[in-house]
């Protein structure tokens, strides 16, 4: 069976309004993905970057940030750039396990037009680890029905998107389910190596 991660392209040219996604086996492969991600944005032009993330890789995107010359403490304070916790701002639209569609509308949509700033910023460069704590966390259905809640929203929020998953989180009996993490995705990015369990092809 054909791989469902070679049938798009790799998130490293993310089209504009596009949702990708990459699979990453060390902090440092994501933290360099997100940085080229974002980095435009808090540079300039109309985009605006929102973080959707863990504590940990906040504080390694702000120093690889920074390292190139970006100034981020001035990029949040211009809100060209917005960070926000993962594991908080999942738990805002989550009941009963499950990410609620009204309410995710209420606080991710909310998100999306604040950082806009009334339309000062037209465009939204969004990254997110939400999916990948729902998957950590045992619920890889969750993760997915997220992923498609974020597709629905783009229907009427301008914004592209980029997820990313450790490769660490997936089990062998997983293979249908992250087949679909594909399917749910515009351009998705390769698993990278070292393989802590092998999946199915």
């Amino acid at each position: 069976m054909e791989s469902p991660f070679a049938r798009k392209p790799s998130p490293g040219s993310l089209e504009r309004g596009g949702h990708g996604v990459e699979f990453y086996a060390y902090d440092a492969q994501i933290i360099e993905k997100v940085a080229r991600f974002v980095g435009p944005a808090l540079e300039g032009g109309d985009d605006v970057a929102v973080v959707i993330a863990t504590e940990k890789h906040r504080g390694q995107l702000d120093a690889t940030l920074s390292a190139r010359g970006i100034d981020v403490p001035g990029a949040a304070r211009e809100q060209r750039y917005v960070a926000l916790d993962a594991a908080t701002t999942l738990s805002k639209f989550i009941v009963d396990g499950r990410p609620n569609a009204e309410r995710f509308v209420q606080v991710i949509g909310g998100a999306i037009a604040k950082a806009q700033a009334g339309g000062k910023f037209p465009h939204v460069r969004a990254y997110g680890e939400m999916v990948a704590l729902l998957w950590l966390a045992g619920r890889p259905d969750a993760a997915i029905a997220l992923e498609k809640m974020w597709n629905d929203l783009g229907r009427s929020h301008s914004f592209t998107l980029l997820c990313g998953y450790p490769v660490a989180a997936f089990e062998p009996s997983q293979g249908a389910q992250v087949a679909e993490v594909g399917t749910t995705h515009t351009q998705v990015g390769p698993l990278q190596a070292p393989f802590p369990r092998a999946l199915p092809a």
